[in-house]
């Protein structure tokens, strides 16, 4: 918990620290309302929460929540990659293609490699086989009536 120090009124002291215990509360799971009850905001309401959450105050003790939450459970950006590729070889295991393509794409996201703009875009010819040469198209993006220089 942060301290506030200097000269400060006990309103003030009051607001600082109920907006730190909206913060924890918040960033630990509970629901925007709940969250401002604990804190002693009676009678608010939720764009006055969200009003919160824009706060600069607010939003470092949330930052500080996630990251003693990181911390105590493990889970680094690069865990989570490990267990996507655990999963995707399960996946290939169980001949689930889907599952595998799944975990690929989340593991491109986690790292950057796809936006929102490129996710909905398909490559022209998508093969997808579980051999080398296995080359079946699944989906052709080529419309007849366009004209491809290949």
């Amino acid at each position: 918990m942060t301290v506030i120090e200097g000269k400060f009124s006990l309103e003030e002291r009051t607001e600082f620290y109920r907006k730190q215990m909206f913060a924890r509360n918040y960033a630990g799971g509970m629901t925007l309302n709940r969250s401002l009850q604990k804190a002693g905001y009676t009678g608010r309401s939720e764009s006055f929460a969200l009003s919160l959450l824009m706060d600069g105050s607010v939003i470092e003790e949330m930052e500080k929540v996630f990251e003693t939450l990181r911390k105590n459970i493990g889970m680094s950006k690069e865990a989570i990659i490990a267990q996507l590729d655990t999963d995707r070889d399960f996946a290939y295991e169980q001949e689930s293609p889907a599952a595998a393509i799944n975990a690929t794409v989340a593991k491109a996201r986690i790292l950057g490699f796809l936006d929102k703009a490129e996710t909905n875009r398909l490559p022209p010819n998508l093969g997808i086989g579980w051999s080398e040469d296995s080359t079946e198209v699944k989906h052709s993006s080529f419309k007849p009536e366009e004209k491809r220089a290949d």
